[in-house]
């Protein structure tokens, strides 16, 4: 009867992970790439870009170009 029983909590655990694991991918298929960073768009440059407070642009950091100001999150 005790086998039984921690077999039972066993299977339990088991669909309980499984289900958990089930969601997680679930909810990370479902991640919209929108959400990601802005500077991957190609008009961003090389993406690597900073904000000029000075001059209230968006730099591409490579060759000092300047790109819009959505690319910095402006």
């Amino acid at each position: 009867m005790k086998i039984r029983l921690m077999r039972w909590n066993d299977v339990l655990q088991l669909i309980a992970f499984l289900l958990f694991f089930a969601v997680t991918v679930a909810l990370n298929l479902n991640c919209s790439e929108e959400d990601s960073n802005p500077a991957s768009d190609p008009a961003c440059g090389s993406g690597h870009v900073t904000w000029d407070s000075k001059a209230q642009v968006c730099r591409d950091q490579k060759d000092n170009r300047v790109v819009p100001s959505s690319c910095c999150g402006q």
